[in-house]
């Protein structure tokens, strides 16, 4: 039962808030998913109060071990406070132990934690502050994020049987190239952080990704995956859970699914730069005009949205956050809005830069140097500017809402995007046309992308083990694969990143040429249409 209290906190805000539309519309989508599932009850799940109350929300405080966490960071030092050894650090810890921060805080996580639907439904505004703004407790985490992948009407909670038959029977009969290459990537992921350096997070990740890439053939893997993979089994801890969280995500949101898949990545990714594109330039006209006049926005964006939003963070709170945006508001909608964020964060220097510029842009926008001092204000990105934009903006997604974009720039956009699909039609190797696709051809200093999430050797999202997985699922349908001698492919990687530049440069070079003849020939080449 709501308190006085916080039912008129929540009238107060729905007078200022903006509107709700998009947490409740995902909020009956996975409701609705999880409605018919028979579930079956993990202990080591049910790390909640079996009868939530103020009381037992403060034990879960006062006994949280501080000693072992790595996302949370003292407000003093920045230091994590696993290992703190600071007097600021042990202060923090005592004030944490104290439980949130107000009786309306501690009211609406007790709440919650009892009946999860029902709160959001009751408390939207209060749920939308207490997930962007205050941010959820990192004592509370893991459960939270647990109530919100299984949430449903009748307030049941537990993996669903088919999740753990699955999970079970596909541990057997790896593709041993996906898996060898999920080994190579699970070396460079969160390179610097040492719960991803155990054996046991690594071999945890690599059976969650394998087991995944065995259910889900048509998918298989991608880089990307493990960004988001890495984050949630760091804050769920189970790798039966992760599993199922990971087919949740993907059955939710079909299109979020359809990116990662080979056969669908392009027609998808372009369908949401198209959409992103409009709703960027209702949102700040003058910057998208100036962006798009000199640069190719599917450079930076199809990696941010492949490795939804968390590669290159300052750190493993922002990627919490991140994760928690899409939890609650759909990861289409959160991959946009914190997509929109950071370009709108970057106004000033993107604005500086013009044309012959985009190396320098493309450089710091696949930058941790791109989050600025969010890091330090974290309230002021999720709380302030996230939640500033109207619901409508982004709302019926899965229509054509580029109307705010210039005809001649979308006409322009397809026409380069019909040219690049027609460049590479008779080319049976899919890696090339991914890589190509996407002219990142600026060799970015492996320092200046270091963070502790950046992958050393500046490794592209799109992993080999995709075409793998690709080929695999096209011969089972009776298609040719994409390839089938992988030596012949290993060799071939080495001059991809060259070919990529040269195309990149000749393409540059191609508008500035006098000499018709070499312009001709030129163009034969790169097939200019």
């Amino acid at each position: 039962m709501c308190s006085e209290a916080i039912l008129e906190f929540e009238e107060s805000l729905a007078a200022v808030s903006s509107s709700h539309e998009l947490l409740l519309n995902n909020l009956e989508l996975k409701a609705d998913l999880n409605r018919f599932v028979a579930t079956r009850h993990l202990d080591d799940l049910a790390a909640v109060v079996e009868e939530p109350t103020e009381a037992g929300l403060l034990c879960l405080f006062s006994n949280y071990d501080y000693t072992l966490e790595t996302v949370a960071t003292c407000l003093v030092c920045r230091s994590q406070l696993a290992g703190a050894s600071s007097p600021c650090c042990f202060e923090y810890i005592e004030q944490q132990k104290q439980g949130p921060g107000s009786a309306l805080e501690q009211d609406y996580w007790t709440l919650f934690l009892a009946n999860p639907y029902k709160t959001i439904l009751t408390l939207p505004n209060y749920t939308k502050m207490a997930f962007n703004q205050m941010g959820v407790p990192f004592q509370l985490r893991a459960q939270v994020w647990r109530k919100l992948v299984l949430i449903n009407q009748k307030n049941y909670y537990g993996i669903p049987a088919e999740a753990t038959m699955i999970f079970s029977n596909f541990q057997h009969s790896y593709n041993q190239q996906i898996s060898d290459q999920i080994k190579k990537d699970l070396t460079r992921t969160f390179p610097d952080v040492e719960f991803f350096q155990r054996q046991e997070t690594v071999d945890s990740l690599l059976t969650i990704l394998c087991v995944y890439a065995n259910y889900d053939m048509e998918l298989g893997y991608c880089q990307g995956l493990l960004f988001l993979v890495g984050t949630l089994f760091q804050q769920l801890g189970n790798r039966e859970f992760t599993f199922h969280t990971m087919c949740k995500i993907m059955e939710c949101e079909p299109q979020m699914r359809s990116i990662f898949v080979p056969g669908l990545m392009f027609e998808t990714l372009e369908a949401w730069r198209l959409q992103f594109c409009s709703i960027f330039a209702l949102v700040d006209r003058p910057l998208y005009e100036h962006l798009t006049s000199f640069c190719d926005m599917s450079v930076f964006l199809y990696q941010w949205w492949l490795s939804n939003n968390l590669i290159h963070t300052p750190n493993l709170s922002i990627n919490s956050r991140i994760v928690e945006s899409c939890l609650t508001e759909g990861w289409q909608v959160g991959n946009f809005k914190v997509s929109l964020g950071l370009l709108l964060l970057n106004r000033p220097i993107l604005m500086s830069f013009g044309a012959g510029d985009e190396e320098v842009v493309y450089q710091h926008l696949l930058n941790e140097s791109k989050w600025g001092s969010i890091v330090n204000n974290t309230t002021s990105f999720f709380g302030d500017l996230l939640l500033s934009w109207d619901d409508k903006l982004f709302t019926g997604l899965d229509r054509n809402i580029v109307s705010s974009i210039d005809n001649d720039t979308r006409k322009a956009s397809l026409t380069d995007k019909d040219s690049l699909f027609s460049r590479f039609k008779n080319l049976s190797i899919r890696s090339l046309l991914i890589l190509d696709s996407m002219p990142q051809v600026h060799k970015l200093d492996n320092r200046s992308l270091s963070s502790v999430f950046s992958s050393r050797d500046n490794t592209s999202l799109f992993s080999e083990a995709t075409d793998s997985c690709g080929e695999e699922c096209n011969s089972s349908s009776g298609r040719k694969g994409s390839f089938s001698d992988s030596s012949y492919k290993s060799e071939l990687d080495d001059v991809i990143l060259e070919n990529q530049a040269l195309r990149f440069l000749l393409k540059k070079a191609y508008d500035a040429l006098e000499d018709t003849s070499l312009k001709r020939e030129i163009g034969d080449m790169i097939d200019v249409s």
